[in-house]
């Protein structure tokens, strides 16, 4: 028979009060126990001196207490006496229950720190294998290009020029304060010449693996939250040179986090898979109340600017995508009910067998192949697109369908895979954008100056508002990337920039 032993999750304070009860138990019964023992072992017959000290032995244990002998109880001894005496056995067993209920009101205090003093801080290397891969900086210059084709002025251009050379008041503007665009930079990155100018590119690469890392940590230029509220912090790190017996410090940094909203589109993917794992070559979506039971209203269409509703436009991706899902079907509404199924094939591109089986991230019309019908509905589900004036009302969101993880329809354990075993995997219509913020982020180190050493005790949101400017230009979405960043607040009413307090 099996027999499972379960610890539940005690406080450090509950430990010790339990060591204490532990101890105390053992500190008053052990004299009894070897009393037991002593008078279990003892011959019939014995010296008198023997009896003397097993006489004594027992007079000096609680035996003689609890057992109310004639030397101990002192009936007969004055009022002091007994006085005396009873408040030694009240005392005893005072002080033998302090000690076990005294640990409970125990708990972690703040931590004691000395006084803030001004220390010269220097750059610490990253030695890890996400340093060592990071090129060096001193060749690194900003610039960019407007228009899809680079033949379109960039706004702070004097005279309208076309230029790749990135205006001077604008680094100016954005360079006030260390929260702003020029703050970050391409980790890995690739120069090309045009004429006399450098242009340079931004490389997308894997280096490092950081999927199976918990928690918040640091590595070359950025903080790393993989928690509960996972996001990067732009900082170009550098520590106390004086940290002899260590340092904690804080810092506030420019933070970005992904936010994403999903609603469920009632829709699964089933499919059967053979001893291989491979999924067989005809699989079915079965309607699950996305088609046989749609809302009745059409979500509302607003422009929210900064105060996005990430659910609405989920909710519109979801309601755009299986709309489309249904005309590619080639059914109606009317003609469908809960539990229907629809015979799909591995010739389908976006849904194809080989996103079956993972995690996967679909187009919206992950059923059809008209380009034009996919942009309609991202641009429907995010309220506008490309062709859109590229304002501060206007920020970057993704929409798309989210499929879930693979789970067994059949009841049998997920774990194996089995010849003919079934799977279900549903669709989530989702949309993501990314928050910025300033967040203030606390460290702590030791004597030693490793950044492997360094650690992130806490981060929090500033309490004070900011001046976030963003770039303020006539040009479409689709033709210029533009800066933003925190600004200083003699740039609120700046007619180039678009300013929110935040």
């Amino acid at each position: 028979m099996a027999i499972q032993i379960v610890i539940p999750k005690i406080t450090v304070a509950e430990g010790a009060a339990i060591l204490n009860v532990g101890t105390t138990f053992i500190q008053y019964t052990l004299g009894l126990s070897l009393v037991a023992i002593l008078l279990y072992i003892l011959p019939s017959v014995n010296t008198a001196n023997t009896w003397t000290i097993v006489a004594r032995e027992i007079q000096g244990s609680l035996w003689a207490t609890l057992l109310r002998s004639q030397s101990t109880t002192a009936d007969r001894a004055s009022l002091r006496v007994r006085i005396y005496s009873k408040a030694s056995f009240i005392s005893t067993a005072l002080i033998a229950l302090s000690a076990a209920i005294a640990p409970l009101g125990l708990k972690e205090g703040p931590i004691l720190t000395s006084p803030p003093v001004i220390e010269v801080a220097s750059y610490l290397p990253d030695t890890s294998p996400m340093g060592l891969a990071t090129p060096p900086r001193g060749d690194y210059r900003y610039s960019r290009s407007c228009g899809s084709d680079g033949l379109t002025p960039c706004p702070g251009s004097p005279n309208d020029e076309i230029s790749l050379v990135i205006s001077p008041k604008i680094i100016q503007k954005f360079n006030s304060t260390p929260y702003g665009p020029f703050s970050m930079q391409f980790r890995r990155y690739i120069t090309s010449n045009v004429g006399d100018i450098n242009i340079l590119y931004g490389s997308l690469g894997i280096v490092d693996s950081l999927i199976l890392r918990d928690g918040m940590f640091v590595m070359d230029g950025l903080v790393v939250d993989l928690g509960d509220s996972p996001g990067i912090g732009f900082l170009n790190h550098t520590i106390p040179n004086d940290i002899s017996h260590g340092a904690t410090w804080s810092q506030d940094i420019l933070w970005v986090e992904p936010q994403t909203a999903c609603v469920n589109t009632n829709l699964t993917v089933d499919y059967a898979i053979n001893g291989l794992g491979i999924v067989q070559p005809s699989y079915n979506m079965t309607d699950r109340g996305g088609f046989a039971n749609p809302p009745i209203q059409y979500p509302p269409y607003g422009q929210e600017g900064q105060d996005l509703n990430l659910y609405e436009h989920a909710y519109k991706a979801t309601v755009l995508s299986n709309n489309g899902t249904l005309r590619a079907l080639n059914t109606s509404r009317s003609a469908t009910f809960v539990g229907n199924t629809f015979q799909l094939n591995a010739s389908i591109v976006a849904l194809g067998s080989a996103e079956l089986g993972k995690v996967a991230t679909l187009p919206l019309t992950y059923l059809s192949l008209d380009t034009d019908l996919l942009v309609n509905e991202t641009l429907l589900c995010a309220n506008f697109g490309g062709g859109d004036t590229a304002s501060i009302a206007t920020p970057s969101m993704q929409c798309g369908i989210f499929m879930g993880p693979p789970r067994r329809s059949d009841g049998s354990d997920p774990r194996i895979l089995l010849d003919d075993s079934t799977w279900t995997q549903t669709l989530h219509g989702c949309a993501s954008t990314m928050r910025a913020s300033i967040q203030r982020v606390q460290f702590s180190i030791n004597g030693t100056r490793e950044l492997g050493d360094v650690q992130v005790i806490s981060r929090q949101p500033i309490e004070r508002p900011v001046l976030w400017g963003v770039e303020q230009t006539d040009l479409i979405i689709s033709n210029i990337s533009l800066f933003w960043g925190v600004v200083e607040d003699q740039y609120e009413n700046d007619p180039t920039l678009a300013t929110i307090r935040h």
